[in-house]
């Protein structure tokens, strides 16, 4: 192989030129100098030679060329389909400064062009035939479609018997469907997609809908990184250093179960009871399902709920609550009213479920022209045996009131459980103008019972 030069026919044929192949006759196969006028080829560069592709239908010959004289017979064929007539090649018009450029190159097995780069393409590669042609696949399709023929391409190695995935080229009506296009679009790209040229690779996210992926059991841990598989009843990852489960359910789940990991393993965890929270026992310990041993924030309501009515009100409540009748309980809320035109006070009261166990009670009794802000507590304690009356109404504010400040009991033993908790509100005298008062923040507690 010469160093300073891309060879050409003349210097693979001991000196001799193209013009005498041209017009070796072979056995009975007619020979003729004439030039076919309705198929052409184009040449390639392979490794510093110029090459040129038999284009004919189930040949896959080809010879070496020369710019100098851009005309082809095929020494296997001879081109007996077209009459034996010459078939015109193709040649680059920047030949001269493409050669140059793949000069350059120190190694000759990297000095391969596929029509269609540039020449500052041609400098900045060095990859070999077969990738260039793979990284240019539309200029042989959308120019060549009726000239190459991709069995014959695959025989000359610029495509490898493995296919890789191929845009397809959007077809125009009138379009005549070649050889090339139908293996492409009909054979090759769906062969990819099967998986049968090597590994199936995606250009974007894998969106599965409304089905499973299944994975195919591997003997042994993936051994790659990056390598996600089966191997028995574990879906393993490798993440480069080692392979690690990713989930291997030692039982059936349940609802409500947790699956959590410890040393070695994954493990479940079965639902605990109602009320239980999840547990963390620190490093190198597994969780678990713990109970409440504090003050518990039951339910609570930060609406204002306001009333200019005289008569008992429900304003703010608290529902969806459990509490049995047996354990204790508190709860909270602001209470404000204004008494600037012919209201004398406000009085509050206190529900539990649907029945008044504390009368509503006056708090405040001022005549101001701002709101009197105030506040309630409700306590209850354990009803049981002979211990009945165990609940109370603390009424305090900066209002005066004949009971403001007083403890009002009640009578907390419902002999069901508690589901809400509501304050009721109503105002005394003879409301006008912008006379009102109103509830809010109420928060229900329940302490630990063991």
């Amino acid at each position: 192989m010469l160093d300073n030069k891309i060879l050409r026919a003349q210097d693979m044929q001991d000196g001799k030129g193209p013009t005498a192949l041209l017009t070796r006759p072979r056995g009975n196969v007619p020979v003729s100098n004439d030039e076919a006028q309705d198929i052409t080829t184009v040449a390639f560069i392979e490794q510093g030679a110029w090459l040129v592709p038999c284009p004919l239908p189930g040949c896959v010959g080809a010879e070496y060329g020369d710019p100098g004289t851009p005309l082809f017979r095929c020494h296997s064929c001879w081109n007996a389909l077209v009459g034996g007539r010459l078939i015109h090649v193709l040649y680059p018009d920047d030949r001269a400064a493409l050669e140059a450029s793949l000069l350059e190159r120190p190694d000759g097995r990297l000095r391969s062009w596929t029509p269609g780069l540039t020449r500052a393409e041609v400098a900045g590669r060095t990859q070999d035939l077969q990738q260039l042609f793979k990284e240019n696949p539309d200029w042989f399709d959308k120019r060549f479609e009726n000239v190459l023929n991709h069995d014959g391409l695959r025989a000359l190695g610029m495509v490898s018997g493995e296919h890789s995935w191929v845009v397809e080229t959007t077809r125009a009506t009138g379009d005549v469907i070649t050889a090339a296009i139908w293996n492409q679009a009909v054979k090759d790209n769906p062969r990819f997609l099967k998986g049968l040229d090597g590994a199936v690779q995606f250009s974007d996210g894998l969106d599965v809908q409304a089905n499973e992926i299944l994975f195919g059991d591997v003997a042994g841990a993936p051994g790659t990184a990056g390598h996600l598989q089966r191997n028995g009843t574990r879906l393993q990852f490798h993440n480069a250093t080692a392979a690690r489960d990713l989930v291997d359910t030692p039982v059936t789940p349940a609802q409500g179960d947790i699956i959590y990991r410890d040393g070695s393993n994954w493990n479940r965890l079965a639902a605990g009871t109602s009320g239980q929270f999840l547990k963390t026992n620190g490093v190198a310990a597994n969780p678990a399902w713990g109970t409440v041993s504090g003050m518990v924030l039951t339910g609570k309501t930060t609406t204002e709920v306001t009333s200019t009515s005289t008569s008992d009100t429900d304003l703010v409540a608290v529902s969806s609550i459990s509490i049995p009748d047996t354990d204790p309980f508190m709860a909270a809320a602001s209470v404000r009213c204004i008494t600037t035109g012919g209201a004398t006070g406000a009085k509050v009261g206190l529900k539990l479920n649907a029945g008044v166990v504390r009368a509503t009670v006056q708090w405040c009794g001022d005549t101001v022209s701002a709101n009197n802000g105030g506040s309630i507590l409700a306590l209850k304690t354990p009803s049981a045996g002979l211990y009945l009356r165990t609940g109370m109404l603390i009424i305090g504010g900066e209002g005066t009131g004949p009971t403001a400040g007083a403890v009002q009991p009640f009578d907390a033993n419902l002999g069901a459980t508690i589901t809400s908790v509501t304050v009721m509100g109503a105002l005394l005298g003879s409301p006008s103008g912008s006379d009102v008062m109103g509830a809010n923040y109420l928060h229900v507690w329940q302490p630990p019972v063991s």
